[in-house]
């Protein structure tokens, strides 16, 4: 059982970047999904909405980290939250089996419009499952096991997390495909 709180603040990181038009359909261009995505209004006031995703687990649909069924720090949810019972209005209570063979698992932000910009700004970790056939192989453990989850940053000139605030589509205004290209940002070996 996790229990995921959002302490979030107001106002995001990285707010200039922003951009709710993402989940709203292309005009000329197919629904996706099929049939058109739920109908949803963000939150205002409180702009900083969330809901984590585990990858790799074997856990059930509800628990998957739907990208609409995200809460907010004052109680908001989305059209797709779901919770178990007992959890606040900013929290949301997962049930995950952890029956599965050893490995690390990842988990990371996913909520609807915001996932780019909340993982960009921290929102991800892991942690391993352990199980007796792992135990008895030759790795290493104590200090000389390290896991590591890498993540590309482009930085501004003063240090501060960089991402790109302007679309290349009218559609969306703010959201940019090629968001890890440092000629976007004006800064050179960032990486």
């Amino acid at each position: 059982m996790v229990r995921y709180r959002n302490h979030l603040p107001t106002t995001h990181l990285l707010q200039s970047a922003v951009d709710v038009t993402l989940w709203r359909n292309v005009p000329g261009d197919p629904p996706d999904p099929p049939g058109g995505r739920m109908p949803q209004d963000f939150p205002t006031g409180r702009n900083v909405w969330a809901v984590p995703h585990l990858h790799g687990a074997f856990d059930a649909p509800q628990f998957d980290g739907h990208p609409e069924a995200w809460f907010t720090p004052d109680g908001r949810h989305g059209p797709a939250f779901a919770t178990l019972d007992g959890a606040r209005p900013n929290e949301a209570v997962y049930a995950y089996t952890s029956r599965q063979p050893a490995t690390m698992l990842w988990y990371h932000d996913h909520a609807m419009a915001l996932t780019r910009l909340n993982i960009y700004a921290g929102l991800a970790g892991l942690y391993l499952i352990r199980d007796s056939f792992e135990e008895r192989l030759p790795l290493p453990s104590g200090a000389f096991e390290v896991p590591l989850i890498l993540q590309d940053r482009n930085l501004t000139p003063g240090g501060a997390l960089s991402y790109p605030d302007k679309g290349p589509t009218p559609y969306h205004p703010k959201w940019n495909p090629n968001s890890t290209s440092p000629a976007h940002h004006g800064v050179r070996g960032s990486r």
